[in-house]
């Protein structure tokens, strides 16, 4: 699994967001150079690049990014610091 120049552009889009648009991290989004690209797709019934890119950096790193919150703590403690245990599959 590897990252691409549209999903590294979309993460650089969500931290831009999240730096300079009071906390929201989808901000930014309407400036993306995908947007109407990544809306479309959603419109169609796929997943918006955001998606896809958290998904890509949870398989990559192990570190979860999905939406279920049970057992959020023990999800968010994996490859941490405190924790050696490497699970990226977490659902």
């Amino acid at each position: 699994m590897e990252l691409h120049e549209r999903d590294l552009y979309c993460l650089a889009r969500i931290l831009q967001g999240y730096h300079y648009m009071d906390g929201d991290m989808f901000g930014c989004c309407q400036y993306c150079l995908y947007h109407e690209k990544c809306d479309k797709a959603a419109e169609q019934g796929k997943t918006y690049f955001t998606e896809t890119v958290s998904r890509k950096l949870q398989e990559i790193t192990g570190v979860y990014l999905g939406i279920n919150t049970c057992n959020l703590k023990e999800k968010l403690l994996m490859n941490s610091f405190q924790s050696t245990n490497k699970c990226g599959n977490m659902q």
